[in-house]
């Protein structure tokens, strides 16, 4: 009876974490720029996002300090997410969380700036 109480209370502990870890970010908090930098593939990437007030953002990315890609769209806050969708692309959406004052995708975490 006691490893049954002790498992149930650890599970909980863990399942606290993990939603305290996870939180919801307001309209007013994300809007302005984020930041997110990080090596892959032996290259050196710098992606800048711009949440604007009227829920529409732009992002670039830069590769070795040379844009490699832009775009624009919309974002929506949705179940504690930040979701963007690129303009032109029905189908494409990414989906952020907000962890410890990041936005995090795909293990990439963007700071505001």
């Amino acid at each position: 009876m006691k490893k049954k109480i002790l498992g149930i209370v650890v599970l909980l502990t863990i399942i606290v974490s993990v939603l305290a870890s996870c939180s919801s970010i307001s309209k007013s908090e994300l809007v302005g720029e984020w930041e997110a930098s990080y090596y892959y593939d032996g290259n050196y990437y710098v992606n800048t996002l711009v949440f604007d007030s009227d829920e529409t953002y732009r992002k670039v990315v830069k590769k070795n300090s040379r844009i490699s890609s832009t775009e624009t769209g919309t974002y929506e806050i949705k179940s504690g997410k930040v979701v963007i969708h690129e303009n032109g692309a029905s189908n494409i959406r990414q989906e952020f969380e907000y962890i410890d004052d990041a936005l995090v995708n795909n293990d990439v975490y963007y700071y505001k700036q």
